[in-house]
């Protein structure tokens, strides 16, 4: 990314905390070159199917090749099938084991974070949250602390969290273990609360943003700027709120052959960190 735009959000402290959302399979598929080429800095998303058939020697030339390019990335954990408080013995089984075989990749490919979700899309009451959160606390205690073993670091992305009270009692029970990741897109489509209060709540836990743009209704992973999300107002209020000294991490979930130039032209002009 050489054109002026780019340049703007990517200075000082931000040039090596942004990324873009690559899957696995596209990874494959010719994406990784197109990242190299780009000079773009993936986060990998894995499926659990993927991690469970690899093995880290899988892992060596594609770590190699953003060594080369000078890039890093992110890795967002499997979460499709997966249920990390599971009441079904087979099924918390198999998440744990998802996990697990996500950070043996992780030592090859050393991550910035490991982007874990922090709740279950079926959830929508403060009750079915708390309850899922106390079975899900040892597994992700664990894998936390695999994590920053291993030199990462696990960050919790809010899905259909209505209200930041909903995730904020596991990552305080985690005590420092894991972040926040906020999905300012989820909270465009699930949130009921406004972006101040989930500032207020969970701002100075903050350490990753995923952005992308909806009109409120769905969640539709469009360029920053082709939506009805405020990010001025958003970006904003966390940079007020949020730790003073470290500005988060960025991944943008767009399309990366189409979305992430609009979405840098988009954000230049409200970022307000740096």
């Amino acid at each position: 990314m050489t054109d002026q735009t780019s340049q703007k959000i990517l200075t000082g402290p931000q040039e090596d905390r942004l990324f873009v959302k690559l899957p696995f399979a596209s990874l494959l598929a010719g994406g990784l070159e197109y990242f190299v080429e780009h000079g773009l800095q993936p986060e990998i998303c894995f499926e659990a199917d993927q991690v469970n058939r690899m093995g880290t020697e899988q892992m060596v030339p594609l770590a190699q090749t953003l060594r080369n390019a000078n890039l890093r990335c992110t890795v967002h954990a499997p979460f499709n099938g997966l249920d990390f408080g599971a009441l079904d013995a087979d099924r918390m089984a198999w998440t744990r084991q998802s996990l697990d075989r996500t950070l043996l990749l992780c030592r090859e490919l050393a991550p910035v974070t490991v982007v874990v979700h922090g709740g279950q899309p079926r959830f929508q009451s403060s009750a079915e949250y708390e309850r899922w959160n106390e079975r899900a606390l040892p597994l992700l205690q664990t894998t936390a602390q695999q994590a920053q073993d291993q030199g990462t670091r696990v960050v919790l992305e809010n899905i259909c969290h209505t209200r930041p009270e909903q995730l904020a009692p596991l990552l305080e029970k985690l005590d420092g273990l894991a972040g926040w990741c906020l999905d300012v897109g989820h909270w465009h489509v699930f949130g009921r609360e406004p972006i101040s209060r989930w500032a207020k709540i969970l701002g100075s836990r903050l350490e990753q943003l995923h952005l992308h743009d909806n009109h409120g209704g769905a969640d539709e992973h469009l360029a920053v700027g082709q939506g009805s999300i405020e990010f001025h107002q958003v970006l904003g209020t966390l940079a007020e709120t949020g730790p003073v000294h470290t500005p988060p991490v960025v991944t943008l979930e767009v399309p990366y052959q189409t979305g992430v130039e609009p979405s840098l032209r988009a954000l230049a002009p409200v970022w307000p960190w740096g």
